[in-house]
């Protein structure tokens, strides 16, 4: 992903601009909980479409306040949303 926008909104259009018919749109969101913040840290640097622009070192200070500010008895908790979206070629 390079462009950062609701795509569960923006691409069933698209795909019925083209031709196609959408026949089923689902939403998903997943809490997921990191044990430490180097986790998370590691997964960001891993999907960098996750957090577009992200450094590490430049960056630091606000892990840190995440961290601070955001942890819960069972780790820094944060939203994973996906959609899965089905379209097909209409039959003439």
């Amino acid at each position: 992903m390079t462009v950062f926008e609701p795509h569960h909104e923006t691409y069933p259009s698209g795909f019925e601009t083209a031709g196609l018919q959408v026949v089923n749109m689902q939403q998903h969101a997943q809490a997921m909980a990191f044990e430490r913040l180097g986790q998370i840290a590691y997964t960001i640097a891993a999907a960098p479409w996750s957090f577009p622009n992200f450094d590490l070192d430049a960056d630091h200070d606000a892990l840190l306040e995440v961290e601070r500010t955001r942890r819960r008895p069972e780790g820094l908790v944060l939203t994973d949303r996906r959609y899965i979206l089905e379209a097909r070629k209409p039959i003439d």
